[in-house]
């Protein structure tokens, strides 16, 4: 993969008003996914880190609706809204690369091979994104 052709499609990207998917982009997600090399800094993928988070948890919801038969006392009941909030405040607050990066990829570019209920998908999640350390993204 090009750092040159991803650079400018990122840029495409937070220049557009209305945000989309670009193929280079999942393809991008999808090699981080596999690899764990980012090859761009934090400051140039947050955004569509942040807006592919967001679409693959509605995506999520709206495909695999909560599933509450019965209260489990030992795990703590959040509404969909409130947890997505909370993961996004915390993504949006990292200052470079979270070290958890390449398992996050996996779960934005394959959300149900691991998880079929909304809510195990998004603690699976706020697990992943409550990482304090970072990595550059040249390191292995």
């Amino acid at each position: 993969m090009e750092t040159d052709s991803l650079e400018e499609a990122l840029r495409d990207f937070d220049k557009k008003a209305k945000k989309e998917p670009s193929p280079l982009l999942e393809q991008f997600l999808c090699h981080v996914a596999k690899t764990g090399q980012t090859m761009v800094p934090w400051s140039q993928f947050k955004n569509y880190f942040l807006f592919k988070l967001e679409k693959v948890m509605d995506d999520f919801r709206a495909s695999a609706p909560e599933q509450r038969a019965s209260a489990n006392p030992n795990v703590e009941s959040v509404p969909f809204e409130d947890m997505k909030e909370r993961i996004l405040k915390i993504v949006k607050g990292y200052n470079g690369i979270p070290f958890t990066i390449q398992r996050l990829c996996e779960l934005l570019t394959e959300p149900k091979r691991n998880y079929t209920g909304t809510d195990k998908f998004l603690r699976g999640m706020e697990k992943n994104v409550m990482v304090v350390s970072c990595v550059h993204p040249t390191s292995e």
